[in-house]
């Protein structure tokens, strides 16, 4: 009986590793957003992993993997407004440089689940504005580029390491990695940061940022 259980049990194992070559194999997904073959969709299950196929097979069931806990690092200080073709980014913090961390951290979680970036990779962003308008306009928009060109990083975070109201100047840090169509979920995609209905509260205790992007 021993050796017919040892076939049945590696039967099964061909079963399941033949559900999730034909789970990825359908949809014709790719490692990363930059693989050569991400357009035509030609690459095969066999390029995946045996742990990329695990988690797109619990992509299939709504399932997508979290790390360090499930809330966005530093909590959750802001919310998504409607607004006519567009959405409202609304940020807020004790100091102005919290709402402006916060309000970055809202545009990427609308482009993804950013409790499915894993913090394993480090990158600065450094940016100079004319006013306050243009400085958060720029902080965002260079932080849009970064996940938009090669290597496409995604922060689960990002960290105001210098915040100059004077000069108007910011360095910032974001903690996260490269974006994997695998193992992260696919949210809106933001065309671009506009200056319309732009509102920077530095007036209130709350220090409310209101920023609109282009979906």
């Amino acid at each position: 009986m021993e050796p017919a259980m040892e076939s049945d049990a590696t039967t099964t194992e061909l079963e399941e590793r033949k559900e999730l070559e034909e789970a990825a194999g359908a949809t014709g997904a790719t490692s990363t957003p930059g693989d050569a073959n991400a357009a035509t969709g030609s690459e095969s299950a066999g390029d995946f992993s045996e742990e990329q196929l695990h988690v797109f097979a619990g992509h299939q069931k709504g399932n997508y993997p979290l790390y360090a806990d499930d809330k966005p690092a530093g909590g959750v200080n802001y919310e998504y407004l409607d607004h006519t073709a567009d959405v409202q980014l609304h940020s807020w913090g004790p100091t102005l440089k919290d709402s402006f961390e916060s309000v970055v951290q809202a545009m990427f979680d609308y482009m993804t689940d950013i409790r499915c970036v894993e913090s394993t990779i480090n990158h600065d962003v450094s940016v100079e504005g004319d006013d306050m308008k243009s400085l958060l306009f720029n902080f965002l928009d260079e932080w849009l580029f970064v996940f938009s060109a090669e290597p496409f990083f995604i922060p689960r975070e990002v960290k105001i390491t210098e915040f100059d109201t004077k000069k108007f100047k910011i360095q910032s840090t974001g903690i996260g990695e490269y974006f994997d169509l695998v193992k992260h979920p696919q949210g809106t995609e933001v065309k671009a940061i506009t200056y319309s209905n732009m509102q920077i509260h530095e007036d209130k205790d709350t220090n409310d940022v209101y920023v609109i992007i282009d979906i």
